[in-house]
């Protein structure tokens, strides 16, 4: 995955860009996701693609991490298992078997 924050000349949170691993339609090798604020830090990146910008090429975020670390960012443990408003449980970060894993090392 690659994950890039920076912080804009205006005053306000910062902004992380995520290319995720598992793909949605039409991108089967990625997708980007973009995060703001939660005590994210600025100036960084996280991982890389490949040279087309099309795959993955270091340090992958599955969904389960991606919504793990924005459990994470809110103060949520996201291997509890909560209900939807129709009453069906879930974790915010993935069934027990593939439980994400929050990307600590992006914030400050």
């Amino acid at each position: 995955g690659r994950i890039v924050a920076h912080r804009p000349p205006w005053r306000v949170v910062c902004c992380v860009v995520l290319r995720v691993a598992a793909g949605v339609a039409g991108m089967a090798g990625g997708a980007v996701a973009v995060m703001a604020g939660g005590g994210i830090a600025g100036g960084q990146k996280y991982g890389d693609s490949d040279k087309n910008g099309a795959r993955v090429a270091k340090d992958p975020v599955s969904i389960q991490d991606f919504n793990a670390t924005i459990g994470h960012a809110l103060g949520i443990d996201h291997a509890q298992v909560v209900s939807s408003p129709s009453g069906r449980p879930f974790r915010l970060g993935g069934a027990e078997a593939e439980l994400g894993k929050p990307i600590t090392s992006i914030f400050g």
